[in-house]
Formats: C-alpha cells, structure tokens, sequence
C-alpha cells in the first residue's frame, strides 16, 4: 500500500472516517437509491395491473420483455460508456467533449436501437414463436412486440441521458423526470388505455412506449439546460472549503 502523505500507517488511512467524504457519497447516492427504490415500486404496481388483465395476457407480457430484454442490454452498454466519458471531460473541464460524447452516442444508439426496432417489426411473430407458447399467447405477444419497437429508440436516449447526468455530478435530474413520467404516463396511461378504453395489452405497452418517449424528452431538456456543467466545479469548492475531521 502506498501511505498518503501526512498520514502514519496506511491500513488506517483505509478505514478512516472521512465525514465530508461520506456526505459527498450520500449527495450522488439517494438520488440514485430513491430512483432505484421508487422504478421498483411502480413497476410492482405496472405488473399488478398487468397480472389483472389474465394470465394470457400476463404471459404474452412476459415473452415480449424477454424478447425486448436484447435491447435493454444494449442500451444499457452505452449508457456505461457514455457516464465514463462524460465523468472524464468534466473532471478534465471539457464540457464541449461531454457534450459533443452525449451527442454521438445518441446518434450511435438510434442507429442501433431503430435497426432493433426494424427487426422486431418484420420478424416479431417469428421471434416469439420460440418460446413455444400456446396459440392465443403467441398471438398478444406477436402484437405488442411490434409496439415495443417503438420504444426502442427513446429507451436508449433515456439510458444514455441518465448516464451523462451521472457522470456529470446530476442524479437529481433523472430522479424527478423518471418519477414524474412513471407515475403520470406508465401508471396512469396504463389504467386509462387498458382498463377505461379497453385496449387490453397493447394499451399497456402504448402506454409504456409514451412513458420512454416523455423521459427521454424530459432529460433532453433537462441536459440542454446545462445545469450540469457547473455541479463538478461547485462540489469542489465545496469539499475544499470544508475544514478537516
């Protein structure tokens, strides 16, 4: 171990409490905890809405987000690139390259993702045919796989935007959009086009399909704000002015 200067014994540099250290792990952890904690309970909620629609249709549910997981793999790969980018141009005080890294990735995922999409909607019924369901799933499934293609696109803008935020010092940005989008537009959307209209599944997933595209606008507008630029600075000065344990 190399021993930090000013300090005695390393291994006790290692365990050492360092408050102002642990308040700026707590101020970029709750907001990712809280959006973590709240996605979970609503998506309870979204699958017990789902569930009261019949186990057909609960089943056919299920293969198309299998089927849609490929995708989410996908965008998720991305979006970890894209927050170790953008950490690295803020620490360097390269906004510009953050932006310009923002920029790319997303024009790199709508190519990726819209190809996914062309996919799903040309061979959608084929694809679920492997899960050797019976007929009457296999033929929900075989619809909403194609509404789940418009989704695709706008589900990797939201990754990637997250990420950036992330990687920039912004949690808080992703915790109000997320929250507020779920709850109005998966949630609700969900109720309204399943339930009140009687859409059955596809009113769930054109539900969910709106839910990824106000996110993604959401954070959009919430990343051409810029109010993240400034937060890596800020914190630094902060952590700086702060005296010592």
């Amino acid at each position: 171990l190399i021993r930090p200067a000013g300090v005695g014994v390393a291994p006790l540099y290692l365990i050492r409490r360092d408050r102002r250290l642990l308040e700026r792990l707590w101020h970029q952890t709750w907001p990712t905890f809280a959006e973590r904690f709240t996605n979970s309970l609503i998506y309870l909620l979204f699958m017990r809405l789902v569930a009261g629609l019949g186990t057909t249709t609960l089943a056919a549910h299920n293969i198309t987000m299998q089927v849609e997981s490929l995708a989410f793999m996908l965008a998720w790969a991305i979006s970890a690139a894209t927050t170790t980018l953008v950490g690295q141009a803020i620490g360097a005080r390269l906004e510009h390259i953050a932006e310009i890294t923002v920029h790319r990735t997303l024009m790199l995922a709508t190519l990726l993702m819209g190809t996914l999409a062309a996919v799903f909607v040309i061979f959608g019924p084929q694809i679920v045919m492997l899960f050797g369901a019976t007929e009457a799933v296999i033929d929900k499934a075989a619809l909403v796989i194609r509404i789940a293609a418009a989704e695709l696109v706008f589900m990797a803008w939201t990754f990637i935007l997250i990420g950036a935020m992330r990687g920039a010092g912004d949690a808080r940005s992703p915790l109000l959009v997320n929250f507020t989008s779920t709850m109005l537009f998966r949630l609700g959307g969900v109720y309204l086009l399943a339930y009140v209209w009687g859409w059955g599944l596809p009113g769930v997933w054109t539900a969910t399909a709106v839910d990824w595209a106000v996110r993604s606008v959401g954070l959009a507008l919430c990343f051409r704000r810029g109010r993240w630029k400034g937060l890596h600075e800020k914190e630094k000065l902060r952590f700086a002015a702060e005296p010592m344990d």
